[in-house]
C-alpha cells in the first residue's frame, strides 16, 4: 500500500516537472509546460510566465517524456510485482485448497475402505454363523436319525446283568458314575474282607484241629495205654491242663474268626444284592417313588416304580 502511494506521488511530480521544448520559426526555443492548446495556438507555462503562441509561428514541439516513461516503468514493475504476488498468493491458496481437498478425499477413501472391510467382515461372520447353524442342524438331524434307529437306553435289564457280572458296572452303564464307584468299591471291599477273614478262619481251624489232636493224644489214658508213657498223676494233670488251655484258646480264636467271616459274607451278599437291585430302582429311564406310609399305630415303607 505504501509503495503504491509513493508511485502515485512520483507520477504526479513527474507530470508537474515534465517540460516541452517549443521550436519557433525564428530560431528561438521556448521551454515550459504546455497547459492548454487550441486549434490555432498553445498556452505554455515558462519560468518567465505564461505565454500564448500562435501555431503558425511554431516549427515543432519536443515533448520531454523521460520522467513519464520512468514513472510508468516503475508503476508497471510495481503492478507486475503486485500481480505476481497476487498470483503466488492465489497459487498458494489453490495449493492449500487442493491439499485440503486431497486430505478430505483421502479421509473419505479410508472411511469407505473401512466401511467395505467392516461390511466384508460382517458378511463373513454372518456366513460363518449360517454355516455353523447348518452344521449344528445337520449334526442334530444325524443324532436324531441315529436315536431313532437305536433303541432307547440304558435298559434296566442290561444294567442288572452288568451289575451281576461286575458290581458297579451297571451303574456306570446308566451314567451314574458316583453310584458305580460307591457300589463297586463297597462290594469289592467286603469281598476282600471276606476272603481275608476266610483265610484267618481256615488257619485257626487247622490250628485248633492240630491242637485238639495233640491234646487228645496227650491225655493220661491215651499216653499210658497206647504209648506206654509213664506219668505220675501230677504230671498227667499238668499236661492235661496245659493241653486243655491251648485247645480252648485255639477254639475261641477259630470261633471268633468264624463269626467275623459270617458277618463279612452276609454284608458282602447284601451289598451285592443291593448293587443288583439299585440299577432297577434308580434306572434313569424309570420313575421311582419311595416313601414312608403311616397308619393307625403302624409304619411301613412303600415304593412305586413306573417303566
Amino acid at each position: 500500500m505504501l509503495r503504491s502511494l509513493c508511485l502515485l506521488v512520483l507520477l504526479l511530480l513527474a507530470g508537474s516537472l515534465a517540460a516541452e521544448n517549443v521550436y519557433l520559426r525564428d530560431g528561438r526555443v521556448i521551454s515550459g509546460r504546455i497547459s492548454n492548446q487550441t486549434r490555432t495556438d498553445i498556452t505554455i507555462e515558462t519560468a518567465q510566465g505564461t505565454m500564448k503562441i500562435n501555431k503558425d509561428q511554431i516549427r515543432r514541439i519536443q515533448y520531454d517524456t523521460q520522467v513519464d516513461d520512468k514513472a510508468k516503468e516503475e508503476a508497471r514493475k510495481a503492478e507486475e510485482k503486485r500481480r505476481l504476488e497476487e498470483y503466488n498468493r492465489q497459487q498458494a491458496e489453490q495449493r492449500r485448497q487442493n491439499e485440503e481437498r486431497m486430505k478430505q478425499e483421502e479421509a473419505k477413501r479410508l472411511e469407505a475402505e473401512k466401511k467395505n472391510q467392516d461390511e466384508a467382515k460382517r458378511l463373513a461372520d454372518q456366513k460363518k454363523l449360517e454355516e455353523d447353524k447348518k452344521k449344528a442342524d445337520a449334526d442334530k438331524k444325524r443324532r436324531d436319525d441315529e436315536s431313532k434307529m437305536k433303541p432307547a437306553g440304558p435298559f434296566w435289564y442290561g444294567a442288572m446283568v452288568r451289575s451281576m457280572v461286575l458290581p458297579g458296572w451297571g451303574q456306570y452303564y446308566q451314567g451314574r458314575n458316583r453310584a458305580a464307584f460307591l457300589n463297586g468299591g463297597l462290594t469289592l471291599g467286603l469281598g476282600i474282607f471276606s476272603l481275608y477273614e476266610e483265610g484267618h478262619y481256615h488257619r485257626n481251624r487247622n490250628n485248633y484241629s492240630s491242637t485238639s489232636t495233640t491234646f487228645l493224644l496227650g491225655t493220661p489214658f491215651v499216653a499210658r495205654n497206647y504209648f506206654n508213657v509213664s506219668q505220675t498223676d501230677g504230671q498227667a494233670y499238668f499236661w492235661f491242663l496245659k493241653g486243655y488251655g491251648q485247645t480252648s484258646s485255639a477254639r475261641i480264636r477259630m470261633e471268633t474268626h468264624a463269626q467275623r467271616l459270617r458277618v463279612a459274607r452276609t454284608a458282602f451278599l447284601l451289598a451285592y444284592a443291593w448293587n443288583v437291585v439299585d440299577v432297577v430302582l434308580f434306572n434313569p429311564t424309570t420313575t421311582t417313588k419311595v416313601g414312608l406310609q403311616t397308619g393307625p399305630g403302624n409304619y411301613r415303607l412303600a415304593f412305586a416304580m413306573t417303566f
